[in-house]
């Protein structure tokens, strides 16, 4: 079965240290090009949707960290009129971005969506896609049933089949998305973004470190345990980004398990199909 892919765009990657990598822009992170870029390469890959962070976080150690607002509902509502089929999704706490978030949706042909934050449940005129993450703080059976797609961050294949199985429980039909933080330079990178941080970064989902090959593996294996897809977390902007768009994808498809091109259709319809055949 094909599974699903997305991207979570967050500043410059999400690992702390991102910005200071080898060949990074930090000044770049507050431009439309910049992103537009970003989310260009995730639909050259093929992608279902890009996820938009509402922060960007700068740190020179673990105890100096600058965090400043990024306005996502702005950045994917540039970015769509320079993009034709991939879904946009910023995160948003607002309550006041319901009529926005469905002006966005009807210019850019469907495929908007909103990734709610916090304890917010929107109502959207004309039901653009709707995501939540689960966590310490939204038990999973919670936040599925206050969405279209619910993220989760299992760190093994067995904890991945509890979530999704709990998900689907508290609501039928709704789509899983396992969350993974990716460093797909492997190991060598990965230890110079925790040496430049002064810190072993963990993160609150799965850290994947090694081959492009290798992570389709794990991929396909929590597929089989129920996931439905995945929202990668790049660590390293555009470099992760490249990695997944140019050899995570092919080796997905290599294995019968990714479509040879981009979905057509609209965000919301192509991501909840199986809730509506199952109250059909």
């Amino acid at each position: 079965m094909t599974l699903h892919l997305a991207a979570a765009l967050d500043g410059a990657g999400w690992h702390p240290a991102a910005w200071r990598a080898e060949g990074a822009s930090p000044d770049a992170l507050f431009t439309a090009a910049y992103w537009t870029y970003l989310v260009q390469e995730a639909e050259r890959g093929h992608l279902d949707f890009v996820t938009f962070e509402d922060v960007i976080r700068l740190r020179t150690c673990p105890e100096d960290e600058v965090v400043g607002p990024l306005d996502a509902m702005l950045v994917a509502t540039a970015v769509a009129p320079l993009t034709s089929r991939i879904g946009l999704v910023p995160a948003s706490g607002r309550a006041d971005l319901a009529a926005g978030i469905a002006a966005l949706d009807r210019a850019s042909g469907g495929r908007a969506g909103w990734h709610a934050t916090g304890e917010l449940r929107p109502r959207l005129p004309g039901r653009p896609l709707v995501t939540r993450l689960a966590g310490p703080d939204l038990p999973v059976d919670v936040a599925a049933r206050g969405c279209d797609v619910v993220f989760v961050t299992p760190h093994g294949r067995g904890e991945a089949a509890v979530l999704a199985e709990r998900a689907r429980r508290a609501a039928p039909g709704v789509t899983v998305f396992a969350d993974v933080a990716v460093f797909l330079g492997g190991p060598e990178q990965k230890g110079r973004l925790d040496d430049l941080d002064g810190e072993v970064y963990e993160g609150d989902a799965h850290v994947y470190s090694g081959s492009a090959a290798g992570l389709a593996h794990l991929l396909l294996d929590w597929q089989a345990a129920g996931i439905d897809g995945f929202r990668l977390r790049p660590a390293v902007l555009p470099h992760d980004l490249r990695a997944i768009t140019r050899h995570l994808v092919p080796a997905l498809r290599a294995r019968g398990a990714f479509r040879p091109g981009q979905p057509t259709g609209d965000l919301r319809a192509r991501l909840t199909r199986k809730r509506f055949a199952r109250v059909s």
